[in-house]
């Protein structure tokens, strides 16, 4: 028999029928409103459910965003230590976790600030969300700036969090016609600040006046921020190199570091930056490496925790059977107990995609 307490912290990783996947921010996990049979279904015909490609590509677009801008990548590690740490003294008795970590302030205060806006502003979700989005509309056919504005006022059904972001850069920016081509690298150079909302708000006001502008090189922009925003904090590894041991490596938004190291790879990584959806596919190998978390049995009201199929990953798929195992479980509770405790603070940080008529 398993206990009341397992099923209880498991519940919350169930996704609402509206939810087509979510990336959870402190794990890393994909989880995917699907069921393990459809994810092989899949993989023996991948033309055959374009929802699901476009699913993983943008809860990926997410994963490659915390690993790199320095702003998600704190927010990031900081739930996930602050959690760990818990999870890590309870890890036997898991009915000993306490009912909330409402003593961190560190974790309080930053959750709020991701969801925080001014009545005419944008939040850092806005931007995150709203940046994803436009990758997944331009993955396949580009749009100019006029097509997609014209798309998002069209879009009736789609929440606001979507929209909000071009659409501000558009009007602060002076309607400039150049929005679409730069809207994807002045989120990133946003979300590299330690106040990506003023950040933004800089680069808007910069837009209109002629100071940023389509035929600036990827440097130019970045030197441009270092510049003109006073809480310019660079990549995440640039971040983390400036702290030191202090503040350690995320384990799993860690790899595209790495991977960098690579010049082809950086190469393509600052292409990435300049335009996600022209540049992804060097990437993609990279995005397959964490946990891939899909629905439980029918038969859930009985099942036990050991009954959530998890894929491990890239990462772990030459692992041992033991290693894959007490990683899997590692993951699934830090998972459960992220929903536990973020929840109390606002809308936990799970970045989704919303299933699509």
């Amino acid at each position: 028999m398993h206990s009341p307490v397992i099923h209880e912290l498991f519940r919350s990783l169930d996704l609402p029928p509206t939810a087509a996947g979510q990336l959870d921010w402190v794990t890393g996990i994909y989880r995917i409103n699907r069921t393990v049979a459809e994810w092989q279904a899949y993989f023996a015909n991948q033309g055959s459910d374009r929802d699901m490609t476009l699913t993983l590509a943008h809860e990926m677009q997410h994963f490659l965003q915390i690993s790199s801008l320095s702003y998600l990548h704190r927010f990031a590690s900081l739930l996930y230590y602050s959690i760990a740490e818990v999870v890590t003294a309870c890890y036997n008795h898991m009915s000993a976790l306490p009912a909330t970590l409402s003593e961190n302030k560190a974790v309080r205060d930053a959750v709020w600030d991701l969801q925080w806006r001014e009545a005419d502003g944008v939040s850092v979700i806005d931007i995150v969300e709203s940046l994803t989005y436009f990758f997944e509309v331009n993955a396949d056919n580009p749009v100019t700036t006029s097509a997609y504005v014209a798309l998002l006022n069209d879009a009736d059904d789609l929440p606001d969090e979507y929209k909000r972001a071009f659409r501000y850069l558009y009007e602060r920016g002076g309607r400039n016609g150049a929005t679409a081509a730069l809207f994807e690298i002045l989120c990133h150079m946003s979300l590299c600040s330690a106040t990506p909302r003023e950040c933004f708000a800089m680069l808007a006001a910069r837009l209109r006046s002629g100071d940023v502008n389509v035929n600036m090189t990827f440097g130019e922009i970045v030197a441009f921020c270092e510049k003109n925003d006073p809480h310019h904090w660079g990549f995440a590894w640039d971040w983390r190199q400036r702290l030191g041991a202090a503040f350690p490596q995320h384990p799993v938004f860690g790899s595209l570091e790495t991977a960098i190291r690579d010049e082809t790879m950086s190469n393509n990584f600052i292409k990435y930056l300049l335009s996600p959806h022209q540049f992804f596919d060097p990437f993609l190998q990279l995005a397959l490496g964490p946990p891939i978390l899909f629905n439980p049995s029918s038969d859930w009201t009985a099942a036990g925790f050991n009954e959530w199929p998890l894929d491990v990953g890239l990462a772990l798929r030459n692992a041992t059977a033991e290693e894959k195992r007490k990683r899997g479980m590692w993951y699934l509770y830090m998972a459960a107990a992220s929903r536990k405790y973020l929840g109390a603070f606002g809308t936990p940080p799970a970045t989704v995609r919303l299933i699509r008529p």
